[in-house]
């Protein structure tokens, strides 16, 4: 994961440039749908083993209202540990 935010800075970084090479620029949106992709399955699983693992397990867990709510909690890791 670490080399695809990497990749994924890289790619912001390069923002201002013209991009002239057409590999390149497919490089890039491959990267972006592969950053975008790898968030909802994070989304989608984590609400599942979160309703269905934790909520069982764990008696001070409540279900997630909607997969908004999991997107926030990823985020919210997401930048404590940066």
């Amino acid at each position: 994961m670490g080399k695809l935010l990497e990749g994924f800075k890289n790619l912001l970084n390069n923002a201002n440039k013209e991009h002239f090479n057409k590999e390149q620029f497919t490089q890039d949106v491959i990267t972006i749908l592969f950053v975008i992709l790898s968030i909802l399955l994070v989304v989608f699983v984590g609400r599942f083993l979160w309703d269905n693992v934790a909520c069982c397990v764990l008696t001070i867990c409540k279900p997630m209202p909607s997969y908004l709510h999991m997107f926030g909690l990823f985020i919210l890791v997401d930048l404590l540990y940066l």
